[in-house]
């Protein structure tokens, strides 16, 4: 097996898969990259047992490439190391099969080491009675953007750390929950007659994303009950879902808030950072107190002898309101809406706050929900948190 590329274009085609690896899995086999050549293509698989990404790269037929097919796997962190201080030149990348030696030669040095047969690589069997379905990179990249923030990371509750996505008709849903807040992102798609739905593990998506964000192509989407692919021109990913039924989530969308408030976005996600360096270290939690046409902002911490109040101007309706949120909550959610102003839609002290940007965009909506601190307001019988949330169907 023997191939000639370049050491920048290889090494970061290498740092890309390298993402899907664990370093704590069972396995040393999955601990290397699987290489395999033929006909001039240079095919890299890397895998955790669980996610398997698979790329290609053409390679520089010197010295005939074509010739010289073969497979064998080669340790990664060998592979990765030597080839990021090489700088953009090209290498010559011999092995032989029998003996698993392996040689990286370049104008003024090589590198020795040692493979692994390529058989020892058990690589995931067919996908079979699947639902295929196309997406849009642009729709998959912002959906999986504008979700990760709210995406829990408790191994108790897995399924609250995943996306989950459905799509009936021409909408595509996107939502996310770590329990405490939500967001739910709805996308105007083509109705081509599939109806779907999967949950798809934080990892997994941030894989997804940066495999998917230099695409302009569409991603071609292959679903089974237990197992998701994405497959673009030169990359194909494969992963296992989330096991579980995910929650009810629109159920617990408040729909008869009786107050609103419009904010321009950038004033108060400046003043709620201003105001959190004050809060609480423990509980980070801000005050909002909404009168007239304006919101006081305030954050305390008594151990400390802190305290920091704000006010901001904002178009209020409804009447007067004290309710206090997670500071971190409220900037991650305003962190990831685009807009130049949003709303607020509120009730009590104790029912959820809906966030949503102030936008004329009928081809994709963004709904954010965030409880309120528990410990800032008396709750009372009514309160569902969004831990106890009903399954969905």
């Amino acid at each position: 097996m023997r191939f000639t590329i370049s050491a920048a274009e290889w090494n970061a085609k290498l740092a890309a898969l390298a993402k899907v690896m664990d370093s704590k899995v069972a396995l040393p086999i999955y601990s290397t990259f699987l290489l395999e050549l033929k006909d001039g293509v240079l095919r890299i698989t890397a895998s955790d047992m669980d996610c398997s990404r698979c790329s290609t790269l053409p390679v520089m037929d010197m010295d005939g490439a074509n010739g010289h097919n073969g497979r064998i796997c080669v340790t990664a962190s060998f592979l990765l190391d030597s080839l990021k201080n090489l700088g953009d030149r090209p290498v010559t990348f011999e092995a032989d099969e029998e003996n698993l030696s392996v040689v990286i030669r370049y104008n003024n040095g090589r590198f020795d080491m040692v493979g692994f047969p390529a058989k020892d690589y058990v690589l995931p069997g067919t996908m079979e009675k699947n639902v295929q379905a196309t997406i849009e990179v642009s729709v998959l990249n912002d959906s999986i953007g504008k979700s990760l923030y709210a995406v829990g990371n408790d191994d108790l509750r897995p399924v609250f750390c995943g996306i989950y996505f459905t799509k009936k008709g021409d909408e595509l849903q996107c939502a996310a929950t770590n329990g405490s807040m939500l967001v739910r992102n709805t996308y105007k798609v083509e109705d081509d007659g599939q109806e779907y739905s999967f949950l798809l593990h934080a990892r997994a998506a941030k894989i997804v994303h940066s495999m998917t964000s230099r695409s302009d192509e569409k991603v071609q989407v292959f679903i089974t009950d237990r197992e998701v692919a994405f497959q673009t021109g030169t990359d194909y990913f494969r992963t296992r879902l989330i096991e579980g039924r995910y929650p009810n989530y629109n159920a617990v969308i408040p729909t008869d808030s009786d107050k609103t408030a419009i904010f321009d976005r950038n004033e108060l996600l400046a003043a709620v950072r201003r105001v959190s360096v004050f809060a609480d270290k423990a509980r980070c939690e801000v005050a909002m107190n909404f009168s007239g046409l304006s919101l006081m902002l305030s954050g305390k911490d008594i151990d400390c002898s802190t305290h920091a109040e704000e006010t901001v101007f904002c178009a209020y309706q409804g009447g007067n309101l004290r309710i206090g949120f997670k500071a971190e909550f409220l900037k991650q959610t305003l962190e990831n809406i685009t807009t130049k102003e949003v709303q607020f839609k509120l009730g009590t002290q104790e029912r959820a706050g809906v966030i949503t940007p102030v936008a004329d965009d009928d081809r994709m909506e963004t709904v954010a929900l965030i409880m309120p601190d528990r410990k800032s307001t008396r709750l009372n019988s009514s309160h569902i948190p969004l831990s106890r949330m009903r399954c969905s169907a």
